[in-house]
């Protein structure tokens, strides 16, 4: 069965949005195996949050900063409209 291209697809806000979730993560030592068993998922999950991937909802974003010791907002990309 093929994946449905829609969510894998990479757009620069997803990358920013991974750039800032792997930035953090190192900056407070973890690694993405460890991330991923605080957040009960795949490091591979983890993996394609970093590289643009992951379409995250708020609901999947706040717990994630709750694991790297951030706010949200902090992890959110500057985007202009």
């Amino acid at each position: 069965m093929l994946k449905d291209p829609r969510k894998h697809k990479i757009t620069k806000a997803r990358q920013a949005l991974g750039a800032k979730v792997k930035k953090q993560r190192l900056a407070v030592g973890l690694t993405k195996a460890e991330l991923a068993r605080m957040l009960e998922v795949k490091p591979t999950y983890i993996g394609s949050i970093e590289i643009g991937e992951r379409n995250l909802s708020i609901e999947s974003i706040i717990p994630i900063a709750w694991q790297l010791q951030c706010q949200p907002g902090d992890l959110m990309p500057n985007i202009l409209l």
